[in-house]
């Protein structure tokens, strides 16, 4: 269901935007690009909490090692 020709490092998810959008304010003050966008996964609404946009998964998987020293559990998507 990934809509983009780039990869991104997904940071966080949820039901709600506006805990998404505080996770996005806190990331950002810790230096972190995010931005927030909406998905339906499975019939359900998300909120993904992003960084990125890289043009190749070799890009995506060498920003979050970076990226993972302020959010342990980021990862690659799609």
């Amino acid at each position: 269901s990934w809509k983009h020709q780039f990869f991104s490092i997904q940071l966080g998810a949820f039901s709600d935007t506006s805990r998404a959008g505080v996770q996005v304010y806190n990331l950002r003050a810790d230096g972190i690009d995010a931005f927030q966008e909406h998905q339906v996964r499975d019939g359900n609404n998300l909120w993904l909490v992003l960084t990125g946009r890289y043009p190749t998964y070799t890009e995506a998987t060498q920003a979050l090692n970076r990226v993972r020293r302020i959010q342990s559990d980021a990862y690659v998507i799609p």
